[in-house]
C-alpha cells in the first residue's frame, strides 16, 4: 500500500506549481489594476461613479484580497 501513495505525492507536485503560479499572476493583475485605479484623472473616476475615498480604500488593499 505505501508503494502506491508515493506516486500519487509526487504527481501533484506540479499542479501545485501552477496553481501557485496561477495565484500569483493574479496578485500581480490586481496590483496593476489598482495602479492602474489610482492614476485615472479625478474626472473618470466621477465619470465611474467612484469617490476619492472609494479609490484610496481600493488601492490601499494588499495584492492578495480581491
Amino acid at each position: 500500500m505505501p508503494a502506491l501513495a508515493q506516486p500519487l505525492a509526487i504527481s501533484h507536485r506540479p499542479r501545485f506549481w501552477w496553481l501557485a503560479l496561477d495565484w500569483l499572476a493574479g496578485c500581480l493583475a490586481r496590483h496593476h489594476s489598482r495602479q492602474d485605479l489610482a492614476g485615472l484623472c479625478p474626472h473618470l473616476r466621477r465619470d465611474l461613479g467612484l469617490t476619492d475615498a472609494a479609490v484610496a480604500r481600493e488601492v490601499a488593499k494588499p495584492c492578495w484580497r480581491s
